[in-house]
């Protein structure tokens, strides 16, 4: 059988790590969350540590028995971007108590190169690459499999990531602030590479990973992945929602419009980017006509006018 995609996630044992925090989830809220990814029918590579590298193959082989998997059993910690960056980073940053220390960072960061290694290895001859979390469930349970499944078959080209809180050029200027903040920008949860745009992604990431380590500002992959994206727009065909509809909203929108309006479209009209605020609204407008989801005839009509609006602003 041919594939599209090959799935990209790890699972690994962060509490033995040098500043593991007593408040994270215990591991079987991550392997009963992780078990629904596990659950798609679909080439796998997983990367793991001697910890869980038995229980995450044994679901898998309870769930889904017949579909391909490779396991990359390997710790976090002897990786080149956690063991080279790990003195890097201020160890005092953290607030106490906070799960974003270094090990969290470095390990969110992984994430971009665990999909480069995948592609590069090729084991399932495909043309995309999807990173999906391995808990993703958690947080976009609706349909999850299904719409996993559905994400896999037909990727978006380039780099597909959901935009979800439109960033103006102003709150980027000061990168301290913004990513220190922990702002919300574009989601990890759910990336997807074609494979010919691998390489640069990774590049222009860790570009601005590194520059952003040198300022000693951090926080999660997704503030610099927002700062990607500002900076490469060329490089990503990215959608719209929330994180509860990551994969719900991949191909259309069907959920969270009311989202998508507000964090969205009318911050892209405040930074004047009338361009992106045209092809939100578009893209609401076509969902909506496809029956994808149902608003009050109101609502219809006042994006109805704000599409008009945003076409003429687009074209003075």
């Amino acid at each position: 059988m041919t594939y599209k995609s090959t799935l990209v996630t790890f699972f690994f044992d962060l509490t033995q790590l040098e500043d593991s925090i007593p408040s994270t989830r215990p591991s079987e809220f991550y392997l009963n969350h992780g078990r629904n990814t596990l659950s798609v029918d679909n080439p796998m590579v997983i990367f793991c540590d001697s910890t869980y590298k038995s229980k995450i193959e044994a679901i898998r082989n309870t769930v889904c028995p017949n579909s391909p998997t490779v396991y990359i059993e390997k710790n976090i910690n002897t990786y080149d971007v956690y063991r080279l960056n790990w003195p890097l980073l201020d160890k005092n940053r953290p607030k106490p108590g906070s799960r974003v220390n270094r090990s969290y960072f470095l390990t969110m960061t992984f994430k971009y190169v665990a999909l480069l290694i995948a592609s590069q290895r090729n084991d399932f001859s495909t043309s995309h690459y999807t990173w999906i979390d391995f808990g993703c469930s958690h947080v976009a349970p609706i349909d999850y499999i299904k719409n996993a499944k559905a994400l896999l078959d037909n990727p978006r080209p380039k780099v597909g990531v959901c935009y979800i809180h439109y960033r103006t050029r102003n709150e980027l200027i000061d990168s301290s602030m913004y990513c220190n903040k922990g702002s919300c920008g574009t989601a990890g949860g759910i990336i997807s590479v074609e494979k010919a745009y691998m390489t640069t992604l990774y590049a222009r990431y860790m570009r601005i990973f590194y520059e952003h380590i040198e300022k000693n500002i951090w926080h999660s992959d997704e503030q610099i992945m927002t700062y990607c994206l500002t900076r490469h727009p060329e490089i990503f065909d990215y959608y719209y929602g929330d994180y509860k509809s990551l994969l719900v909203n991949y191909h259309e929108i069907k959920m969270d419009w009311h989202h998508i309006r507000w964090y969205y479209l009318e911050n892209a009209l405040k930074d004047n980017n009338f361009k992106a605020a045209h092809d939100c609204i578009i893209k609401i407008l076509e969902s909506l006509k496809k029956g994808y989801f149902k608003i009050n005839e109101t609502d219809a009509d006042e994006l109805i006018e704000l599409e008009t609006k945003i076409r003429q602003l687009k074209k003075s």
